[in-house]
């Protein structure tokens, strides 16, 4: 995996679909019709992925789980050692 930092979502300006032209289809596309490639990525948003979280995100249940160790101890198995 890439890692989230490096899914991007990478658009056209807005002058394109003003023009009437449709968006290019991908990047050869793209540099096939002229479009700047490298400004596109420059002005790119980052994609956010609902099964990946910051830990701003989790910041609170991971507090809850420091101050609160006893509801998260599992069964304890007697054959491992403590």
């Amino acid at each position: 995996k890439i890692g989230i930092n490096r899914c991007m979502l990478v658009q056209p300006d807005g002058s394109t679909v003003a023009e009437g032209k449709a968006p290019p289809k991908d990047a050869n596309d793209a540099l096939l019709r002229g479009f700047d490639l490298e400004e596109m990525i420059q002005k790119a948003d980052v994609l956010p992925h609902e099964r990946i979280l910051t830990f701003s995100e989790l910041r609170s249940q991971v507090l809850h789980e420091m101050l609160n160790p006893e509801k998260y101890v599992g069964v304890s198995v007697p054959s491992l050692p403590k």
